[in-house]
C-alpha cells in the first residue's frame, strides 16, 4: 500500500513523499516532480537513492547508502565516489 506524507525544508521548499509500507519510495517536489527514488534489496534493505536529473541537488545520479552488519545507513556516496556523509 502507497501512502504519503509532507513535510517542509527551508532549502527544498514543500516536498512529497510517497512510502510502500514503511519504507519510502519516492519524492516529489512542490510542483510534483520527481526529485529522488529510492532503491531496496529485497524488502528493507535500502542500497540506492537515485536522484533526478534537474532536481536541483547539484548531485544527479545515484547516491549509494553503505550499510553496517546491521543494515544501518553510515555513509552516503555521491556519483563524485567521494563519501559525502559519513555517520560513524
Amino acid at each position: 500500500m502507497l501512502c504519503s506524507i509532507f513535510w517542509v525544508s527551508e532549502n527544498l521548499g514543500i516536498r512529497q513523499t510517497v512510502y510502500d509500507g514503511d519504507n519510502p519510495y519516492a519524492d516529489f517536489d512542490a510542483s510534483g516532480a520527481l526529485a529522488n527514488q529510492y532503491l531496496y534489496l529485497g524488502s528493507d534493505q535500502l542500497i540506492a537513492r537515485i536522484v533526478a536529473i534537474g532536481a536541483g541537488s547539484g548531485s544527479d545520479g545515484i547516491v549509494w547508502c553503505l550499510t553496517d552488519i546491521l543494515g544501518s545507513v553510515y555513509s552516503l556516496r555521491p556519483p563524485t565516489r567521494a563519501i559525502g556523509w559519513h555517520g560513524h
